[in-house]
């Protein structure tokens, strides 16, 4: 999907990152996020929403556990370390594995990298890779 960043469906639902990894914030109360993206997307993420006057979500919201949609989660909690990631039970067990934190992060290298080179995204990496809650059923 690709989407130009920031765009607003609502005055409670934008679309934040880049056209290649939109995050989305919802002006629930409180507010959350869908997805997590990339690193290097969140640098982008957080300016966009101090230019639009966003506040920090409380609950980012992984729809699942594939890379492009997780890896920015580091670089959220280490910004806002209330902020709560939630996600399946099985999601939430496959990113507590060490051997898929490490793929993980190589992926999110090479995402990065491509987001430069397209001018839209900034290198940022991230060291820890923080499990999230799984959504209790």
């Amino acid at each position: 999907m690709l989407i130009k960043s920031p765009q607003v469906f609502s005055s409670r639902c934008y679309v934040l990152g880049s056209r290649y990894f939109p995050i989305f914030w919802l002006g629930t109360e409180p507010p959350i996020m869908v997805e997590g993206g990339v690193s290097g997307v969140i640098p982008r993420v957080l300016k966009q929403m101090k230019a639009l006057s966003l506040s920090p979500p409380q609950q980012v919201i992984l729809l699942h556990e594939h890379p492009d949609h997780v890896s920015g989660l580091p670089l959220l909690k280490a910004q806002w370390p209330h902020v709560e990631a939630v996600a399946s039970p099985e999601a939430s067990q496959f990113l507590s594995q060490a051997k898929a934190i490490q793929s993980y992060k190589e992926t999110d290298s090479f995402f990065t990298k491509v987001l430069i080179e397209q001018g839209e995204g900034e290198q940022a990496g991230w060291d820890d890779f923080p499990p999230p809650v799984p959504v209790k059923h």
